[in-house]
This record gives C-alpha cells, structure tokens and sequence, in this order.
C-alpha cells in the first residue's frame, strides 16, 4: 500500500505495512492532501488539509474500496469510433483508456463522486476536425456501473458564425473553455491532442477545455455535446507553423451561458480585423 501526501515542494511517500499506519513528518506549514493506492482498489484522497507551523494533524483515515465503474462507447455522425482516447478526471483522479474495436470503453475502479467524462480520436486525416474534443459529467457510485456514450447528443450543440471568418492560409479554431482559462488554453500544444488527455498535462487541459470545433471559411462552426455551464468562447485564427509552435492569439471571446435542452444554441461572434 502506497501513501502519498502531495502540496509541498515535492510530494512525500512511504510503503505502509500491515497495521495501515503512516505518519509524515517535518512537512512545511501549508496544504496538503494524502492519498492511498493499492493495485486492485480504487484510489482514496483525503480532504485538504492546512498545516500550520509546528502542527500536527491526527486521524487522517483513508478508506480503500472497489469503486464504481463508468462505461459507454464513442459515436462520430452515427458511427462507432475506434481508438478514440477516453478520459476521466475528477476527485483527484486522471483515468484514460481508449475505445475498443467496437468503439466501447470501459474505466473501472473511480472513488465516488463526479467526474469530468472527455473523448477524442486522433484518427481523422482531417487536421481541421482531430481537435474537436467531447466531454460530459457522470456520477459515480460506489458497486455501480455508470454508462456515459458519447456522441449521442446527451449535450448542448452550439452552431456559430464568426465575422470575418479565417483569412486565406490560416486555420480556425473555436474553443469552449472555463471562464479565466484563455491564456493557459493558447499554451495547449495543438500537435499532440494525446497530451491534453492523459498525464502529461495532469488532467489541467481535460478539466478546461470543454469543447472544440474547427471554423470554415465561412466563418462557421459546430461544437457538439457542450456541457451546461458558464463558459468563455474562444476563436483562433493561426498558420500551421504557428499553432505546431504554440503561439496562437485570441480573434475573439465571448462569455456564454450553456443551458441544458438548447438544441442548437446559436452564436454570432465578431472576430478582430
């Protein structure tokens, strides 16, 4: 069994025996959190905790469960997607597996709560349409098995228009992201979607990126299954060589608020000249 406690400068771990005691010591005053793993059970964080200086924090109890399961499969227009990477994030936690060769996932072994459920499929040739993200929620209980599907429209589709749409040469791109988030969204490296989704980026990119779709050259786009919320509408208009060097500017953004059972929302949006 082992015990991490993570906050400080580097996170802490020790092997814990029999008996299940641990106990971390000489930590500087600041947040922590501690979680325990153990291979066949799900992982078990505890609440954060402030350590003050010259504290101690006693009773920090870790319970080890089998977890709950969330399963579904991957639909692109109606049809199964193979391979498309499948991730859960939430609770502490950054699951990722990939949609089999009937377009079925499976992730097993989550503590409860809610998690933010993301797919893509880095399959298309189409580099317009490779970075176009799905996400939803799923609740996960504790013995049970939660189905989340993707692409069968369980979300909000959005239908915009941007004015004027990607000059010739260039690439657009519509993002939906958390409102405060638009500047560590340019940083996402546009070439390696993969990144975005499993610990590389340690579910940052999962957890803030929550829907994409490419602009024509009419200045139209779709976003498909946005989750309801408050989020910020981001359009980017970039070269290749500026999206593989990670150095995309904002055209435009717009807060927009995304209710469920809006099919579609429309939005217009002004882009810079």
């Amino acid at each position: 069994l082992d015990v991490n406690v993570g906050g400080g400068e580097e996170p802490v771990n020790v092997t814990v025996g029999a008996d299940g005691l641990f106990e971390f010591e000489r930590l500087p005053a600041g947040p922590y959190t501690v979680t325990a793993r153990l291979e066949g059970f799900a992982q078990s964080t505890s609440p954060v905790i402030v350590l003050e200086e010259f504290e101690s924090e006693d009773g920090v109890d870790l319970v080890l469960t089998q977890g709950g399961v969330v399963q579904g499969y991957v639909l692109e227009d109606g049809e199964i997607v193979t391979g498309a990477v499948v991730s859960a994030v939430g609770n502490g936690v950054n699951q990722t597996t990939t949609s089999d060769a009937n377009g079925q996932y499976r992730i097993d072994r989550l503590p409860p709560g809610e998690y933010l459920m993301s797919t893509v499929s880095l399959e298309d040739p189409n580099i317009r349409t490779v970075f176009a993200p799905r996400h939803g929620t799923a609740v996960i209980e504790e013995g049970m098995v939660t189905t989340h599907n993707f692409g069968d429209a369980s979300g909000t589709r959005i239908e915009g228009y941007v004015e004027p749409p990607p000059p010739q040469g260039q690439l657009g791109f519509a993002m939906l992201v958390l409102p405060g988030s638009a500047n560590q969204a340019l940083t996402l490296n546009m070439t390696n979607p993969l990144g975005w989704f499993t610990g590389n980026m340690g579910g940052g990119a999962a957890s803030m990126v929550m829907g994409m779709g490419a602009v024509s050259a009419d200045g139209s786009f779709v976003i498909e299954d946005a989750p309801p919320g408050t989020h910020e509408l981001l359009i980017v208009y970039a070269n290749l060589g500026s999206i593989m060097a990670n150095m995309t500017e904002v055209a435009a953004q717009q807060i927009i608020d995304v209710q469920p059972g809006d099919q579609p929302m429309q939005i217009r949006i002004q882009a810079a000249q």
